[in-house]
């Protein structure tokens, strides 16, 4: 018989990370829209705008999903 396991300490603390993180974190679907933004961020966004639920505008939006679909980081040019 095979017995396997995790320690669910670990996952629970990954979760939640986002929340903790003094460092801006924040989500946006592939589609463009910001789904997720923690009180670190919220300087940004607000500079930006928006809330969590409303689309990232241009230039942001475009430089976002591009580093996205790369998988990798991009910056503004």
């Amino acid at each position: 018989m095979n017995v396997y396991g995790t320690d669910v300490t670990a996952v629970r603390v990954f979760a939640r990370f986002p929340d903790r993180n003094p460092n801006p974190v924040f989500r946006v679907t592939p589609q463009g829209t910001l789904s997720y933004a923690n009180d670190a961020s919220r300087p940004i966004i607000g500079a930006l705008g928006i809330a969590v639920g409303e689309p990232v505008p241009e230039p942001s939006r475009s430089l976002i999903l591009s580093a996205m679909a790369a998988g990798s980081a991009a910056s503004a040019k």
